[in-house]
């Protein structure tokens, strides 16, 4: 166990960041990183990424598939989120494939579909055209672009 004088008195610290190799009191938890920032440093977002490009016949499906069973909102000041629920996954891991995102069972029986901010914003851009206006007013407010048609 190492003491580290910080300045008004001494410290224990017992462990040594992984990432910036600074040492830190760990108050008995298990953790490799001194902080949230250096855990999440170079955490590859990749897993999110899309794997195939959609063809015209694919984005009209996903729209159909978003109008009937989806939604969009907002996440925060500027984040959106658009999410699609369905009892079969084979679907989900389809527009999971075409667009990104992630596909999880939301603890029913049901499992979700969900993307949010820039690929969000990518996804409900490119359905708009097709969705409904219901749809369309839903996705202009969760873009922040108001109530204008």
């Amino acid at each position: 166990m190492d003491y580290v004088w910080n300045g008004r008195h001494y410290r224990r610290f017992t462990h040594t960041c992984a990432r910036c190799a600074r040492a830190f009191d760990s108050r008995g938890r298990t953790t490799r990183f001194c902080s949230a920032v250096c855990r999440n440093t170079g955490r590859s977002l990749a897993r999110l990424d899309a794997t195939d490009a959609p063809s015209i016949t694919d984005v009209v499906w996903a729209a159909g598939i978003y109008e009937g069973e989806g939604h969009a909102r907002r996440a925060g000041a500027n984040g959106v989120t658009a999410m699609v629920s369905q009892r079969d996954p084979w679907i989900l891991n389809q527009l999971r494939a075409w667009f990104g995102g992630s596909v999880r069972p939301d603890g029913t029986n049901f499992y979700k579909w969900q993307i949010s901010g820039e690929r969000a914003r990518s996804f409900l851009l490119t359905v708009y055209v097709r969705l409904s206006p219901w749809r369309r007013l839903q996705a202009r407010r969760a873009l922040g672009w108001g109530n204008q048609t």
